[in-house]
């Protein structure tokens, strides 16, 4: 039961990508949208490549059933924290235009 609720929590942190992406392509200014677009994703590979990287060297250091656990763990906090602020500007925004 608890494997579910792991998987369960993961997809809903890639879930909330989707969203992310969505709200960043429509706040930029359509003439330099391909390449800040192109940017971010360019360096989401980066970032992922260091990720890579510094998981095979903690994996190394404290074993690597432990290792994918803390990346799970921070991984999702990080989303949450993401999603929380993310959802606290939205309102911020919506209360703005409502006047």
């Amino acid at each position: 039961m608890g494997r579910v609720a792991v998987v369960d929590s993961r997809g809903h942190g890639g879930a909330y990508q989707l969203a992310a992406a969505a709200a960043f392509v429509r706040a930029l200014n359509p003439s330099t949208r391909a390449s800040a677009f192109g940017l971010a994703q360019s360096g989401l590979y980066a970032v992922q490549g260091l990720g890579i990287l510094a998981g095979g060297a903690i994996a190394q250091a404290i074993g690597a059933p432990l290792a994918v656990g803390l990346a799970g763990l921070v991984g999702l906090t990080a989303a949450t924290m993401l999603a929380i602020s993310w959802t606290r500007l939205r309102l911020q925004l919506i209360q703005a235009q409502r006047g």
